[in-house]
């Protein structure tokens, strides 16, 4: 053949019908067999996978085996020795075409350096698609090869299904954290952060919004308590400042231009019970309004009281105050009229004189009623201990104060007990349909008793309900 180069004993000889032309062939039997025109061959023997395999035609060369590049003994399919400096870059390999150059090496401190020298992006791939992208400007996507940000996830994910994007995970401490720090060194002390609190269990794992140090500014539990000032809620909302602390409010609504600054409190969606709280922004009142089935309503709708900084308080309706005395609910009303009348309703009063007090034989025990004068007794009910089978008269009467060591007794009304059916050894009291009237008079100077007369052993007291009108 022609323009073949062979050194070697039998290197490319060939057969003997066919010439081949423009190979190089160095080494014993090297290329011997070879039928095809410009290869390279370096190898000792006649062998199908030579040392180095090349293709001038082509431009190939295949390196069968490992290749070291300033290395004697490479252990690695290529390894590559830098004893040299280029620049002072201890660059080990480039990559370049006509616009790009990429560089893979380590610089005079022996950091690990692969990136682009030229200003283009760098991209790295898995199964040949895209993963993560580094943009010339030093955004890092991943998902994208567009980032928009220093660091810009993008997950696809599944439609109307929660996407998870990112995970921080710590196995060991259960508390990994996300650090926010204006500060070089970025620790917990100079900086905010975010952390997840899984050290407990369910309900006990919390995410903190931690201040400066560590300590939680604000806490929501895996119930969905939210704490500001505790890590341990106890309610949906708590709300908790220690005593050093010098703040105002612990709670600011700000509402701007003329717009209501308030709080809602509701039942139900649809078929709203909501009652609203705060300033109206037409007035500057604080008002507290009805809102029933209005998803969107206004301070100035439905209002029931409303005041003002001159501490004028004006109520839009109705308005029931406390009980006047006893344990009732007689109460007096104001109505939106101005004036004020009695709200007519049923009071009851509780007496319970335990294990201590007892109807003697023949002897009496008085108690006091502390009934509102005034009140017209509708029942009276209550259960005693009895030991034998005599029954129990009682007295209600009016006690008149004449001066410090004498009164005046008046008889109001009498009753007897009769046997309690649920058990032998107990009487009862039960009347109804009575009307017992206790005249409005001085209540410094008139009081009311209840006096038991026994027969036989004693009587232990036990309960009584006295139901009223007033």
């Amino acid at each position: 053949g022609d323009e073949n180069t062979f050194l070697g004993y039998e290197a490319g000889r060939g057969s003997s019908n066919l010439d081949i032309n423009g190979g190089v062939m160095l080494g014993h039997q090297a290329g011997q067999n070879e039928t095809e025109n410009n290869r390279l061959y370096i190898a000792n023997d006649n062998t199908s996978e030579p040392l180095i395999y090349g293709q001038f035609d082509d431009k190939t060369a295949t390196i069968n085996g490992m290749l070291g590049i300033n290395e004697n003994n490479p252990d690695g399919e290529l390894v590559i020795n830098d004893n040299t400096s280029l620049n002072n870059n201890s660059v080990i390999a480039k990559w370049k075409t006509i616009d790009s150059e990429l560089i893979f090496g380590y610089n005079p401190s022996n950091e690990g350096i692969l990136g682009s020298v030229t200003n283009h992006d760098l991209r790295i791939r898995t199964n040949n698609i895209n993963r993560m992208t580094i943009s010339k400007d030093g955004d890092v996507g991943v998902g994208t090869t567009d980032p928009k940000a220093r660091m810009h996830i993008n997950v696809n994910g599944i439609a109307n299904q929660q996407t998870i994007v990112g995970v921080l995970e710590s196995s060991v401490s259960k508390r990994p954290t996300l650090l926010f720090s204006e500060s070089t060194t970025s620790t917990i002390n100079n900086g905010m952060s975010i952390e997840y609190d899984g050290q407990g269990t369910n309900a006990d794992n919390r995410l903190r919004i931690n201040k400066a140090g560590g300590d939680a500014a604000m806490t929501i539990t895996n119930i969905g308590k939210v704490g500001i000032g505790t890590i341990a809620p106890l309610a949906q909302l708590d709300i908790r400042r220690s005593d050093t602390e010098t703040q105002r409010e612990q709670l600011h609504m700000w509402q701007a231009s003329t717009g209501d600054a308030n709080l809602r409190f509701s039942r139900g969606f649809f078929n709203l019970t909501s009652f609203n709280v705060g300033i109206d922004g037409t007035d500057d009142k604080f008002k507290i309004s009805s809102s029933k089935n209005n998803i969107i309503a206004g301070l100035d709708d439905n209002t029931i009281i409303e005041i003002d900084h001159s501490k004028e308080v004006n109520f839009k309706g109705d308005v029931t105050l406390d009980p006047l005395a006893g344990s009732g609910t007689r109460n007096l009303k104001i109505r939106n009229d101005g004036q004020v009348i009695a709200d007519e309703q049923f009071g009851y009063h509780s007496i319970h004189l335990g294990s201590g007090t007892y109807f003697n034989d023949d002897a009496f025990q008085t108690i006091s009623l502390d009934l509102p004068h005034g009140a017209v007794i509708k029942e009276i009910k209550f259960v005693f201990q009895d030991n034998n089978s005599g029954i129990l008269r009682f007295e209600m009467k009016r006690s008149h104060l004449l001066n410090a060591n004498n009164f005046l007794d008046d008889f109001i009304y009498e009753f007897t007990s009769a046997d309690y059916p649920e058990s032998p050894n107990y009487q009862e009291v039960v009347l109804s349909g009575i009307d017992i009237s206790f005249p409005i008079i001085d209540n410094q100077t008139y009081s009311y008793t209840l006096t038991g007369f026994g027969q036989g052993s004693s009587r232990e007291f036990q309960h009584m309900i006295i139901k009223y009108s007033w």
